[in-house]
């Protein structure tokens, strides 16, 4: 971070950071700043949660396309709200090409 902003340096200082949100045929998509290189470290996406206008969040399936992590689940038709690694012990594993960890983020942020 140092190096990024106090000397200059052209090096990655953050892992991925929530931008936005939108939806699109029943999938939350998450933009992110840092997100060049958008990977899953081992294995598949994993600590992204979902909710629909009734507030209870469920477990979602989330599929990185292109520099976007696309969110749902079966039994959310509309999202309204998404979570990721918002937990006391999260495990996430979504990295940028740098390798950094995405930044935990819930969405809206009430």
């Amino acid at each position: 971070n140092a190096l990024a902003k106090d000397y200059g340096k052209v090096v990655e200082f953050s892992g991925p950071a929530f931008k936005g949100m939108t939806v699109n045929n029943g999938k939350a998509v998450i933009t992110f700043d840092h997100a060049e290189g958008l990977a899953a470290k081992d294995g598949a996406l994993k600590a992204f949660l979902i909710a629909g206008e009734d507030g209870l969040f469920v477990p979602a399936t989330a599929e990185i396309v292109d520099q976007t992590v696309e969110v749902s689940s079966p039994t959310v038709a509309t999202p309204v709200a998404v979570r990721y690694n918002w937990a006391n012990s999260p495990d996430g594993n979504l990295v940028n090409k740098a390798g950094l960890p995405a930044v935990p983020f819930r969405f809206p942020a009430k």
